[in-house]
């Protein structure tokens, strides 16, 4: 992260109109927990270029941080609707539905997403967590079966977990 905070600072004094150096830049404050000054760097980005695809990602992560659920929503759908192809914008689509409990809508974010990219271990987690908060417990198994398998961390607790509330008859 050092060599991303440095080459951004130099890029930014050189070319202040460089929007991925604003994202980089956003990047590192988001990664010292300083979401407000990340968020601002991130407007920046987006003011240069409104395509930048990582500022609108790093953009919805950052006001997640924050707790405003519907703004980051809101960046997640401008995403998807820039950029339909990318798994990314559907991950986070379905990632801010979910802080916002509506389940169903972000099953369908996370389908989406990997039908674009069956690999992405954090979708196929994100899809059992949204399965299990619908009530959808052998739904939810396989998912985090999945995840598992790619090596999403805390994927196997999750398995066990399901597999004794299966056991237990609790569904």
């Amino acid at each position: 992260m050092p060599s991303i905070a440095l080459n951004a600072l130099c890029i930014l004094i050189l070319n202040p109109s460089h929007d991925k150096a604003w994202t980089n830049k956003g990047y590192v404050l988001e990664c010292l927990s300083r979401h407000h000054d990340a968020l601002a760097c991130y407007n920046r980005a987006l003011e240069i270029n409104p395509h930048h695809e990582d500022a609108w990602y790093n953009k919805g992560a950052a006001l997640e941080a924050l707790g405003r659920y519907k703004e980051s929503y809101d960046c997640a759908d401008q995403a998807t609707t820039l950029f339909p192809n990318s798994y990314k914008a559907w991950y986070h689509k379905g990632a801010a539905l979910g802080f916002m409990r509506r389940f169903s809508e972000a099953i369908a974010c996370y389908d989406r997403a990997l039908m674009l990219n069956t690999n992405d271990a954090k979708t196929w987690f994100n899809k059992g967590s949204a399965l299990g908060n619908s009530g959808r417990i052998r739904e939810a198994l396989t998912c985090y079966e999945q995840a598992q398998k790619l090596g999403a961390p805390h994927a196997a607790q999750m398995v066990a977990l399901c597999r004794r509330q299966l056991g237990h008859g609790i569904i």
